[in-house]
């Protein structure tokens, strides 16, 4: 609780974020989680925990994309719904090795986010499923070249602070 209040308090200040509000919600309340969840465009779970934090007995709506980038072992799962989504992993091993995964049937479409960069996926509107759900169990590689993609954009825009790393 103290955690959350205190990145709320950083999000709330910060300069280039643009917050109106943040709601804490313990997961425990259910009610609330409901409510956080029922007009979500997006989610994003970031825990290493071993008990699904989105479930099938929440109104997430129709079209809502999760990411799920906390949960990286066989024994973890963040994301219990990854049946009804529409699937896309940074690596190929993330299929067979995360808790959110695990249960998928084995022709349960799985793509690399990869192939849709490059192009040789395509996004389609086909409401299959009601969910997209992006799994990242961590790829280095990929990490340092988003990053670096951030740091070119924040300097484009004149963002952020340059410091001396040597």
């Amino acid at each position: 609780q103290d955690r959350a209040a205190t990145l709320k308090d950083t999000l709330l200040g910060h300069q280039y974020i643009r917050v109106d509000d943040i709601d804490i919600v313990e997961l425990e309340n259910h009610s609330k989680v409901s409510e956080a969840v029922s007009t979500a465009d997006c989610i994003a779970t970031t825990t290493n925990t071993s008990t699904p934090l989105l479930t099938t007995d929440l109104p997430i709506p129709q079209g809502c994309h999760i990411n799920g980038i906390g949960s990286y072992t066989l024994q973890m799962t963040e994301v219990g719904i990854a049946d009804q989504c529409r699937v896309w992993i940074d690596t190929p091993d993330a299929r067979t090795t995360v808790g959110d995964l695990a249960n998928l049937k084995d022709n349960h479409p799985v793509e690399l986010l990869g192939k849709l960069l490059s192009g040789e996926a395509k996004t389609t509107e086909d409401m299959t499923f009601p969910f997209t759900f992006y799994k990242a169990v961590g790829t280095a590689i990929q990490d340092v070249l988003t990053a670096n993609m951030v740091v070119q954009r924040a300097r484009e825009l004149g963002l952020g602070t340059e410091v001396d790393m040597s």
